[in-house]
């Protein structure tokens, strides 16, 4: 189970609109639907704080399983891991584009170097 593609399913949202409403961008909705990775506890408590209680109750959960991120990946490691599920078939050529087009986009709106 995605708790976060679930929740933008029952909501109607598209992942542009539901990063938006949680104040992320797209990318990082995509890569949690994935499981590419998952969003720290803070993030995870900022959102719960904007749903209603069916949806709270379910970010809870999401949130006990954050402690398994040990350590954020770099811009560049993320996509690695991108291309490495695509290569396997888990992602599809546009799937796998559309992420490493938004994770770029916003690494240059933050004024970041890309990879």
């Amino acid at each position: 189970m995605n708790e976060f593609k679930d929740i933008r399913d029952e909501l109607g949202l598209t992942q542009e609109q539901f990063a938006e409403k949680l104040g992320v961008i797209a990318a990082s909705v995509y890569s949690w639907e994935k499981g590419i990775k998952a969003p720290r506890k803070p993030r995870i408590r900022e959102m719960r704080a904007l749903l209603d209680e069916h949806h709270r109750v379910i970010l809870a959960n999401a949130e006990r399983h954050a402690d398994r991120i040990v350590q954020p990946l770099s811009p560049s490691e993320e996509i690695e891991n991108a291309a490495k599920m695509r290569d396997k078939g888990i992602l599809t050529e546009e799937e796998f584009a559309r992420f490493k087009a938004a994770l770029l986009g916003q690494m240059e709106r933050d004024g970041e170097r890309k990879p």
